[in-house]
C-alpha cells in the first residue's frame, strides 16, 4: 500500500506563503485521497493573525506522486517569537499516513 508523507518545514513571516507538499510515496494502482487541516499551536489563524487556516481534501489520480497546498502567512509589525503551526492529514483511501501531523515554523521579522 502506498504510504503519505509531508517533511516538516520553516518559513519567513515576510515570505507570504509555503508550499506544504505531500507526497505519496509507492503510488499503486488505486486512487487516493486523504484530509487536510491545519490547527494552531503557537501562531493563530483567527483574524488571519498569523496565517490563513486551511483545510480540504486531496485526491491523487492513478500515478500521482504529489500534491500542494498553499499556506498563506501574515505579515505583521508585531514582533514576535518563533511560531508553529500543526499540519495534520486524516482519513487516507487506499494509503497509509506515514505522519499525522507535521509542524510548520514561522520566523519573525519584526
Amino acid at each position: 500500500m502506498a504510504t503519505l508523507i509531508v517533511d516538516h518545514l520553516i518559513v519567513g513571516e515576510a515570505d507570504g506563503f509555503v508550499d506544504i507538499v505531500v507526497r505519496l510515496l509507492d503510488p499503486g494502482s488505486l486512487p487516493v485521497s486523504v484530509n487536510y487541516r491545519t490547527n494552531d499551536v503557537t501562531s493563530e489563524s483567527y483574524l488571519a493573525q498569523d496565517y490563513t487556516y486551511a483545510s480540504g481534501t486531496l485526491n491523487f489520480a492513478v500515478g500521482e506522486a504529489s500534491k500542494s497546498v498553499r499556506l498563506f502567512i501574515s505579515d505583521d509589525n508585531i514582533s514576535e517569537g518563533f511560531e508553529t503551526i500543526e499540519f495534520a492529514l486524516s482519513n487516507a483511501t487506499n494509503a497509509t499516513i506515514g505522519r499525522t501531523e507535521t509542524v510548520i515554523g514561522i520566523v519573525d521579522n519584526d
